[in-house]
C-alpha cells in the first residue's frame, strides 16, 4: 500500500475536520489521521484554526489564531481573506491538506465557505474534499453534528460527508426509548444514507496517559524505541512496554476505519 505515496488521487485531498462543540475529539482525530497518512509516506500539512493560546499546535502545523478573525475588518476580502493561504495549500499543494476548526468557530467557517464559494474552487480544482463532523455520544453534540452536515450540503455540497462518532463518551450503543437515542436514529442516522460513518473507538486512557504527560506524540508513542520511551515517561520497561502495546492493538483495530478515506486505487485488470 506504501504506492499510495505516489498515486495521484491523493495529490489534493482536504479533510475538514469540525463541529461547534470543543471538547469531541476533533484535535485528537486530526492528529491520529494525520499519523495514518505518515504511515504510507504522504505528506500532510495541518492547518489549526483556534486560539493563539491552544497547546494543540505543534511545530510543523500552520496556526491561524482565531483572534484574527476579530480583527480582519480591513483585510481586503475581509474574513475571508485569512482562508487564502490555506486554499493555496490545497489546490497547489501535494499530499494531504487538514484543517482542524477549533470550538465556537463554525460561525466563521461557513461564511468564508460561502463567501468564498469554496464548493466552485474545489470542483474546478479537482480537489477530493472530505468534511468530517465529530460528535460524541451525548445528545446535545448530536444534535449540533446533524445541524453541521445540513449546512455543509447547503454550502459546500462539492465535499463528501463523513460522520465521526468519537466513542470518548461511551459506544454508540444506547438504550432504547432515552434521548441519546432518539436523536442518533431521527436525527443522525437519516444524514448517513449520503455520508461515510468512522467509528473512532476510545484511546485507552490508561495506556495513552504516560506518554502524553511526558509530552510524546502518538507517532513516538507507537514509533519509539522502548527503552526510550521508557525514559521519557519514566515508567519501568515492562509497564512502558505493557502500555504501548494496548495503544497498537487500539491502532491496528482503528486503521481499517481509518482507510475509508483513501480513495479507492484504479483497477489494474481489463
Amino acid at each position: 500500500m506504501n504506492s499510495l505515496a505516489n498515486s495521484t488521487l491523493l495529490s489534493r485531498l482536504m479533510v475538514d475536520v469540525h463541529n461547534d462543540k470543543g471538547g469531541v475529539g476533533k484535535t485528537t482525530f486530526t492528529n491520529v489521521l494525520k499519523a495514518f497518512f505518515d504511515s504510507f509516506g504522504i505528506p500532510v500539512q495541518i492547518f489549526r484554526i483556534d486560539s493563539s493560546f491552544s497547546t494543540a499546535t505543534r511545530p510543523e502545523d500552520v496556526l491561524i489564531p482565531a483572534e484574527s478573525f476579530v480583527e480582519s475588518g480591513d483585510l481586503v476580502g475581509g474574513v475571508t481573506a485569512l482562508y487564502e493561504k490555506v486554499w493555496d495549500a490545497i489546490a497547489e499543494g501535494a499530499g494531504v491538506t487538514i484543517i482542524d476548526w477549533g470550538a465556537g468557530l463554525t460561525g466563521v467557517r461557513n461564511t468564508i465557505y460561502r463567501n468564498s464559494s469554496l464548493s466552485g474552487l474545489i470542483e474546478a480544482a479537482g480537489v477530493n474534499a472530505i468534511s468530517c463532523v465529530i460528535t460524541d455520544a451525548t445528545a446535545p453534540v448530536m444534535r449540533q453534528a446533524a445541524q453541521a452536515m445540513d449546512m455543509d450540503r447547503e454550502i459546500v455540497p462539492a465535499m463528501r460527508r463523513a460522520l465521526v462518532c468519537n466513542g470518548m463518551r461511551g459506544p454508540f450503543q444506547f438504550e432504547p426509548h432515552c434521548e441519546e437515542a432518539k436523536v442518533f436514529q431521527s436525527e443522525l442516522v437519516p444524514k448517513l444514507r449520503d455520508a461515510l460513518r468512522i467509528n473512532f473507538p476510545q484511546i485507552p486512557a490508561n495506556a495513552w496517559q504516560p506518554f502524553a504527560a511526558a509530552g510524546l506524540s502518538f507517532e513516538d508513542a507507537l514509533g519509539r524505541d522502548v527503552g526510550v520511551l521508557s525514559k521519557a515517561t519514566g515508567q519501568s520497561i515492562y509497564r512502558t512496554t505493557a502500555c504501548r502495546n494496548a495503544l497498537s492493538a487500539w491502532w491496528m483495530n482503528l486503521q481499517p476505519e481509518l482507510a475509508r478515506f483513501l480513495p479507492p486505487l484504479p483497477s489494474t485488470t481489463a
